[in-house]
């Protein structure tokens, strides 16, 4: 957020904006809310997350919680400040403009 200090913003991926929100969910049951400072999937909610995928409807509900938060794929964890710090992913997959990445194949590359 525009008054957060350089350790925020270099160290954590900051607090949610308005309209959104941010929970912490156990990384092997994602209905139950994690802990506070504990370690799990970051799952979100809020006007700016999509309604599912198009024409997909198995995705779409393998993709939200039982509450209707959706489930990232990241982990994370919350700070006593409200910050995100991520983690890791819980599947070694990243989806970036419908192609699969896979980080160990861009980790081998350094």
């Amino acid at each position: 957020l525009p008054d957060d200090d350089a350790a925020t913003i270099c160290e954590t991926s900051g607090r949610v904006c308005a309209s959104y929100e941010i929970k912490i969910f156990k990384t092997d049951n994602p209905d139950e809310e994690a802990a506070p400072g504990e370690a799990g999937q970051i799952c979100g909610r809020g006007a700016s997350l999509m309604l599912g995928y198009f024409d997909d409807q198995a995705s779409t509900e393998a993709s939200f919680n039982a509450s209707g938060w959706f489930i990232t794929g990241d982990l994370g964890w919350i700070d006593e400040r409200g910050c995100l710090r991520v983690t890791g992913r819980k599947k070694d997959i990243i989806i970036r403009g419908g192609h699969n990445i896979f980080p160990a194949r861009i980790e081998g590359l350094a």
